[in-house]
This record gives C-alpha cells, structure tokens and sequence, in this order.
C-alpha cells in the first residue's frame, strides 16, 4: 500500500496529473476524447498527505494545505526512508470532479465527496457580473426520486472505483517489472534529489 502510494504521488507529478487509461476503463466512463483521441483523467495531489517510516521507529510526518504537490517536507521524508501512506487527491473525469483519500494501511478509500450531479445549472443571470459580497445564490435541486438519486450516487462510485483499479493495476505492471528499480524507483530518488537540490539552489 506504502510502495503504491508513493508511486502513484510522483506518477502524477511525472505525468502533469495527465492519466491516459484508454481500455483499462469501462467505456461508459472514459472522458469525452481530446484533439489526440485520448481519453484524459486528471488527478491533482490534494490538501493532505501523512508519511511513516518503514523501520521499527514508525516515524510519521502528517502534512495538510494547499501546495503538497512537489513538497519539500516530503521529499525530505522519502529521502530518509519514509513512504506515503495516506493521500488525499482531487480527479477530473471530464466535467465530473471527485474529491478522495486513499490509506495504505487497508486499502480504503475515505472522505469521498462526489460530484454535484443533482443542481441545475444557473440559467438567470448568466454572463452578468455578481458583486462578490451578495450571497451566494442557492442552487436549485431537482427532485429525483430517491432511488434514482442512489443509483446515480452509486454510478459515481462505480467510476472512482473503476479509475483506482486502473490506477492499481498499472502499478502492479511496473512493480513486478524487472525495470523496477532501475527505472520507478531510480527515477523516484532522481526526482527526490532533484527537488531538493532546486530548493538550496533557491535558499
């Protein structure tokens, strides 16, 4: 879980949070095709991530904010043997955003916060500049009987679940690789150090 985490935190800084998962996701769930036919998921580093180390100490560094994307304290931690093991992310599926939290310890997923597919959309007024300090307008709910409102509810947990196999089963792929070390963990501690030097270089 550690190993998948802290793979899949510099993945997403190696891949500008791009994911690209082509059939590896149900058809019904891919985002609608760029100008390149791809069918792009964006995931962002979200506002929480906590370490441990993997020796007998149990060190643990939690870290909360904006700006953990690239950040020194991990990068600090992992070139002194830590692993992440909880990580909150934002993802994008098309128009779809989903705010979540992985843990390595038993594989959940927690604080889950699903897209709002239930507000209609601001029709009056649009184009018009509001003045920042009105209230903000209530959105209107359609109402939807319960049981369609559950089955969308579960569509979308259907689709996150979907994007973290995807995400599970290409870092299976590259784990079991004999390229490994050479290349995933190799390119890890390359852009460990990396980091840290651009930051004495700035100091």
């Amino acid at each position: 879980g550690t190993e998948f985490l802290t793979w899949l935190y510099f993945s997403i800084l190696d891949e500008g949070g791009s994911f690209d998962f082509g059939e590896a996701l149900p058809e019904a769930m891919r985002p609608p095709p760029d100008d390149e036919g791809r069918s792009i998921v964006q995931i962002v580093v979200g506002k929480k991530a906590v370490l441990k180390t993997v020796d007998a100490g149990g060190a643990r560094v939690a870290l909360s904010g904006a700006g953990l994307d690239d950040n020194g304290e991990i990068l600090q931690a992992i070139r002194r043997g830590a692993l992440i093991d909880t990580l909150s992310l934002d993802m994008s599926l098309g128009q779809r955003v989903y705010s979540f939290t992985l843990r390595a310890d038993d594989g959940g997923v927690v604080s889950v916060k699903l897209p709002d597919l239930f507000s209609e959309p601001e029709d009056e007024g649009a184009g018009e500049i509001r003045d920042p300090l009105a209230p903000p307008t209530k959105k209107r709910r359609p109402k939807l009987p319960l049981e369609d409102i559950l089955a969308l509810r579960m569509q979308c947990l259907d689709e996150l679940e979907a994007v973290i196999d995807a995400l599970f089963a290409r870092f299976v792929t590259r784990r079991l690789a004999r390229a490994w070390h050479t290349e995933d963990v190799a390119g890890i501690r390359k852009a460990v150090a990396r980091g840290l030097k651009a930051r004495l270089v700035e100091a």
